[in-house]
């Protein structure tokens, strides 16, 4: 028995096609359940779900409280089975889809996690400057593709991965303070990234399944360049919350390091000339970068990183994982969802200092960007 889980929140025209094709999914061995958690929509989302729980083994969570990571930590208690697959509410699953990811659990006892492929499903108005900008497809629009094999947990995307739900039962949560937020036009990206990487620190191990596949919908107004910035931007807040750009490091300069000062005058400058140029590829790489490091910049001055290395800290001493493959305790929805194990009133103290910091942040126009490594910073800040 395996369970797919996504949140939603007010998309019931794009739910409807998602939904229909959830419809032809193969049954995998020990069947499976689909939880989808309603973050408060007004649309007609509920009706739309009413209607296609009566062709699926699908359960509707009620989870009110803003915020996708919110959403998800109050259906974690209605997991069901010894794998949990997780994906978005814009995503078209190919009909092999748990089929793949319950063979995948089965004969790799020894992971935790495990990735599947992505490919965007562009829109016919996609822009050929975009199209051809495939280094930017993975921040924007989670495309992962590899081959079958033991990976790196950065492979691991939002609209199509798995976990073993043992690792619940601990009382590991999603960090509710990142991640999609209705009422946080400029959330810092990385929800499931900072999950993740909580596990990967206990040398939790991932497999990539590339016969896994998902084709994550483009909506018309993500073909916008506005969109494309503002996407570059939040990944940069993330990044700043979730890895260790090497920008980063050494040298600081009133508490700002001086490679990222660099990197922002650097690109401040390329950006001014690149923005009246026609749309092409390298214009949208310089854009995308003064962008990309207004955000993490933004990050530091909040103080984030200070805040997220005190997390990696008190996980030097948490618990390590081992992957079971029968696990059939109740999942307890009432531990605190601070993002950290326990919860215990240390931490929630520490997460409290983390959302005074992120409460900071904000679009800084006069901020510029770039990840030196576009891979990396896509596997760093996502979803």
């Amino acid at each position: 028995m395996l369970t797919v889980l996504f949140a939603t929140r007010n998309r019931a025209a794009m739910l409807r096609r998602v939904l229909e094709c959830f419809t032809r999914l193969q049954s995998p061995p020990g069947g499976w359940k689909l939880v989808v958690a309603d973050n408060g929509s007004t649309d007609d989302t509920r009706a739309v779900l009413g209607r296609y729980a009566l062709r699926l083994p699908m359960e509707v969570v009620d989870a009110g409280r803003p915020g996708k990571n919110a959403a998800l930590n109050a259906a974690l208690a209605h997991l069901a089975g010894d794998l949990s697959v997780h994906t978005d509410d814009d995503v078209l699953p190919r009909a092999d889809w748990l089929t793949a990811f319950r063979a995948a659990a089965d004969t790799r006892p020894e992971c935790l996690l495990f990735g599947g492929t992505v490919e965007p499903e562009w829109p016919q108005e996609a822009p050929d400057w975009l199209l051809r900008s495939r280094r930017h497809h993975a921040i924007l629009y989670a495309r992962c593709v590899q081959p079958d094999g033991p990976c790196r947990t950065t492979a691991l995307f939002g609209p199509n991965w798995a976990v073993r739900p043992s690792v619940f039962r601990t009382g590991l949560r999603f960090d509710e303070t990142i991640g999609p937020d209705d009422s946080k036009p400029f959330y810092a990206m990385g929800s499931e990234t900072e999950f993740i990487g909580r596990l990967a620190e206990q040398g939790a191990q991932a497999w990539f399944v590339a016969g896994a596949v998902v084709s994550h919908i483009v909506r018309p107004d993500q073909l916008a360049e506005r969109w494309v910035l503002d996407r570059a931007y939040r990944n940069g807040l993330g990044v700043g919350i979730t890895g260790r750009p090497r920008c980063l490091a050494g040298p600081r300069l009133g508490g700002v390091p001086w490679r990222l000062l660099a990197r922002r005058a650097a690109y401040r400058g390329l950006a001014m000339a690149a923005r009246p140029l026609p749309p092409t590829p390298l214009r949208l790489r310089v854009l995308f970068q003064e962008r990309w490091l207004a955000g993490l910049a933004t990050s530091v001055r909040a103080n984030l990183s200070t805040c997220n290395e005190s997390r990696r800290k008190n996980l030097a001493t948490a618990r390590a994982f081992t992957p079971q493959v029968e696990t059939r305790g109740p999942i307890n929805a009432n531990v605190p969802a601070d993002g950290l194990f326990g919860g215990g009133p240390e931490c929630r103290a520490r997460a409290g200092a983390t959302n005074r910091a992120r409460s900071h942040l904000h679009p800084a126009a006069d901020d510029a960007s770039d990840p030196t490594d576009p891979a990396a910073a896509a596997a760093a800040g996502r979803v």
